[in-house]
């Protein structure tokens, strides 16, 4: 459409040239007719608009170009047109062949071979008749049209519809071997510091990660502390004692076999600079004192924690008030743990009688149940 900007009236590419081709030929009769006055040296009408002609042509062009796209656009309603009628063609195949699938489950549920008669006692003159019948119920399909019947999917529970599949990951050997440990005979019982040299100030997950690429199994080093200037203690198990320190010759590292830890001269607190030897051994047994007891409280699992505060206390590097309260705080715990439990299941039978725990080692416990509701610990 094209717009007069005169006389504001719109006007389509046809009728436009239609007035394109009128207005030429209008200027053509009135140059034959009658001679073109001349003013100032310009022809009147031609002469007067040097553009006009050019105008002309451009407007020609646009006609065309528009001719083309309007070409094209026929060419694309036809094309999309075609694939309508195809997707209307797949629709009416597809709901057909749904239709077949729903006749063919409905004739499956039917089927005597799934119901009472697939028995091995059912006899033979009743399978011929229900045989006779499918093949009556089918002739009686083919011959009218039937009514397809809808099948209801089976109703799944929450559970069944959450469910995962779970796959059991193969133990690890590191797994396996700690397994085998706990059902192994103990030929060292207790736990001890070993220490080592130590070439320069460093973090415990820096020296952790040092272990570990030395091949020394992490979860086997219960504690690390520093006790003074270049010596590590790493706390251990008695039994792994043998193939930790094979371990570390095997790559040339030597232990601290002769640091004591409660020696005076580790002692480097200024107030005790001047103070007597027994005064700083003292001070240096409580500095032990604390780190015993900072790495049994570092121990999670509550009857690896028992077993090396029974053992500090045996060595007395920790005193008898100090594992009472351990013992106090697992008896707690225990306790917390029943109530909960019991807060869990308030309508269920109440829970079985406290055990009686007689630990024979520091890593194998026997557990009996008696009658009576109380709990002792030897």
């Amino acid at each position: 459409m094209l717009h007069c900007t005169n006389c504001g009236g719109h006007f389509t590419h046809k009728q436009f040239l239609e007035v394109i081709v009128q207005v030429s030929t209008i200027i053509k009769k009135h140059q034959e007719t009658t001679a073109v006055p001349k003013s100032d040296g310009m022809d009147f009408f031609i002469h007067n608009f040097p553009q006009l002609l050019d105008y002309l042509q451009a407007i020609h062009k646009r006609l065309d170009k528009h001719d083309e796209m309007f070409e094209e656009l026929v060419k694309l309603q036809k094309k999309v047109s075609e694939l309508t009628d195809a997707n209307n063609s797949l629709q009416q195949k597809n709901k057909k062949l749904e239709y077949e699938l729903a006749t063919l489950r409905s004739t499956e549920q039917i089927n005597p071979s799934t119901g009472s008669q697939a028995s091995k006692y059912a006899s033979d003159t009743d399978s011929s008749n229900t045989n006779n019948n499918n093949n009556n119920n089918h002739n009686k399909n083919n011959s009218s049209p039937s009514v397809p019947t809808t099948t209801k999917s089976p109703t799944l529970s929450y559970a069944q519809m959450t469910a995962r599949k779970v796959t059991i990951k193969k133990p690890t050997t590191r797994q396996v071997q700690a397994a085998a440990r706990k059902l192994a005979p103990s030929t060292q019982s207790g736990f001890k510091f070993i220490y080592l040299y130590q070439h320069y100030r460093m973090t415990i997950k820096q020296l952790r990660d040092i272990l570990r690429k030395l091949k020394i199994d992490n979860s086997r080093i219960l504690d690390v502390y520093f006790p003074d200037r270049g010596v590590v203690g790493v706390l251990i198990h008695n039994d792994y004692e043998l193939e930790l320190t094979a371990q570390l010759n095997r790559r040339g590292v030597q232990l601290h076999n002769s640091f004591d830890p409660c020696h005076p001269d580790i002692v480097r607190d200024p107030e005790f600079k001047d103070k007597s030897t027994e005064e700083r051994t003292l001070q240096a047994k409580i500095i032990f004192n604390n780190t015993c007891n900072h790495a049994i409280n570092f121990i999670k699992t509550p009857h690896i924690k028992l077993a090396i505060a029974r053992n500090f206390l045996q060595q007395e590097w920790i005193s008898e008030n100090d594992f009472q309260s351990y013992l106090a705080l697992e008896k707690s715990t225990d306790v917390n743990a029943l109530a909960a439990a019991k807060a869990l299941r308030p309508n269920s039978q109440s829970p079985p009688p406290p055990t009686e725990t007689i630990d024979l080692d520091d890593d194998i416990d026997i557990t009996t149940t008696y009658d009576n509701p109380t709990t002792t610990t030897i």
